[in-house]
């Protein structure tokens, strides 16, 4: 992690094609060692019919049919929720982030605004899953809080752009290091 961490990050210090391709070379030598890692960590933790969706959401089919006692091809149609939510939300943040700042006239308070609202969204509405007894009304909050983290992300990275400039890649690799490196 500290590898491909490190090389995202200094994709952003190439000064030239060669450069740039070197980089994004040691770059996909940190990453190969991911998916190595990641195939023996599902084949020790995952049951074998389990192994190929654990690439998409991995807990969410084995909670829905362990949690939720449902039917295999029902947990495949309510798995997809989340994601479906969180990509409606990605351009929801641009919509809303948008119509704020006409309103506020104030970028940093709007992508405050945004993020408040995000962050909320995606830290409470997973509480209401647990108290939900019908599967399907217990996952769209659950997809709720991947749409409420998503609505942040326009801004955040608006953000990383605004402030990096030119050195918006390094900063953005520096970004991402670093919460690596606080997990």
């Amino acid at each position: 992690m500290l590898w491909w961490s490190f090389f995202t990050a200094a994709t952003g210090w190439a000064w030239s094609f060669v450069s740039l391709t070197a980089t994004r070379s040691l770059f996909g030598m940190g990453e190969a060692g991911c998916f190595p890692n990641l195939t023996k960590t599902f084949t020790t933790w995952l049951p074998e019919k389990e192994r190929v969706r654990a690439q998409g959401i991995m807990w969410l089919p084995s909670y829905l049919r362990q949690g939720r006692h449902m039917e295999i091809a029902s947990t495949a149609l309510l798995s997809v929720l989340p994601l479906l939510f969180g990509g409606l939300g990605n351009p929801a943040g641009v919509v809303v982030g948008g119509w704020l700042l006409r309103g506020t006239g104030d970028v940093a308070k709007t992508r405050r605004i945004m993020a408040y609202l995000g962050f909320a969204g995606a830290s409470g509405f997973p509480a209401f899953s647990t108290v939900v007894h019908n599967p399907l009304l217990a996952m769209l909050p659950v997809g709720m809080a991947s749409f409420s983290n998503d609505l942040v992300m326009p801004g955040a990275w608006a953000a990383v752009m605004d402030i990096g400039g030119k050195y918006a890649g390094s900063l953005a690799g520096a970004s991402y290091a670093g919460g690596i490196l606080t997990r």
